[in-house]
């Protein structure tokens, strides 16, 4: 039976109806009508959807209302003690001996932004060079201001490592300052832009693409010479696993299209010398 969401301010027109709802439908229209609030608005939704409106119905179908919201309440909270083992302790505990909820707030915060960070710098191992002798270190910061997104790497000598300070031998370490948004995770992770043909995409904002192709207007880093790396900024076209970085629109959508059509070319050779050693096989030994 297919039900309809019914607003206050409908008309009735509906036939009186004397059919009385089972658990089942009364559970659909409860959880489709979640911020129904008068009876009224009850009596209208059972009635447009061909039940009876009577006060006893009524009645159920609020109640199954109460009872729906009070499960997702309670789901919301499960997860949240499954999440934060802390927040249960202050949920149950007296009221006089609970720890301001600030503390458990801050606490939520910081995993949080502890989850952001290590996206990010896992994205970060996996496109630019690191692991200099003397050490490696990465700050990540989350910003809402997208220009000052960035990456920049700074390598200092460390005369303590290797004996440094005995010998005198230097070693080189390569300390890494990321710069993101604070949404990351959202924009550009969950998208399948973070290692985009070795480049890490620190932003990336979707724009309108022709049919078929996606266009993000984006900052990446570059891998350089040595430690160093270079950020740019421009606009990557992607058309399935196929994506191509340029400075302007037209030049990425020509890039991806190019960059597409050779993938297919190469291909349909890879199938055209598989199908001919199957029909031609090669013999190692033969002379």
């Amino acid at each position: 039976m297919r039900f309809i969401y019914v607003y206050p301010d409908t008309h009735c027109n509906a036939p009186v109806s004397r059919l009385q709802p089972n658990h089942a439908q009364l559970s659909r229209l409860a959880s489709m009508h979640l911020q129904l609030t008068s009876n009224k608005h009850a009596k209208l939704v059972l009635r447009k959807n061909g039940f009876s409106s009577s006060d006893a119905t009524v009645a159920a179908l609020r109640a199954r209302i109460d009872e729906i919201a009070d499960l997702r309440q309670l789901r919301v909270l499960s997860g949240a003690f499954r999440r934060m083992p802390g927040l249960q302790d202050w949920f149950f505990a007296p009221s006089d001996e609970r720890p301001p909820l600030a503390v458990i707030s801050r606490n939520l915060h910081e995993r949080l932004r502890g989850i952001r960070v290590a996206a990010v710098i896992a994205a970060a191992k996996s496109c630019v060079r690191h692991g200099a002798p003397g050490g490696t270190s990465f700050k990540v910061t989350l910003t809402d201001d997208p220009s000052e997104v960035g990456y920049r790497i700074e390598v200092r000598p460390n005369w303590v490592t290797h004996l440094g300070a005995v010998k005198g031998w230097r070693a080189n370490e390569d300390h890494h300052f990321i710069t993101v948004p604070t949404d990351w995770r959202t924009r550009v992770l969950k998208r399948g832009l973070a290692n985009v043909d070795g480049f890490l995409t620190l932003n990336a904002l979707q724009m309108a693409a022709p049919q078929c192709l996606e266009l993000f207007r984006a900052t990446w880093a570059e891998r350089a010479r040595g430690y160093a790396v270079n950020v740019r900024r421009g606009f990557i076209a992607r058309n399935g696993e196929v994506a191509f970085h340029a400075d302007t629109i037209q030049g990425a959508l020509d890039g991806v299209r190019r960059k597409a059509e050779f993938a297919k070319l190469a291909q349909r050779d890879d199938l055209y010398l598989a199908r001919a050693n199957d029909v031609y096989p090669v013999s190692c030994g033969a002379t």
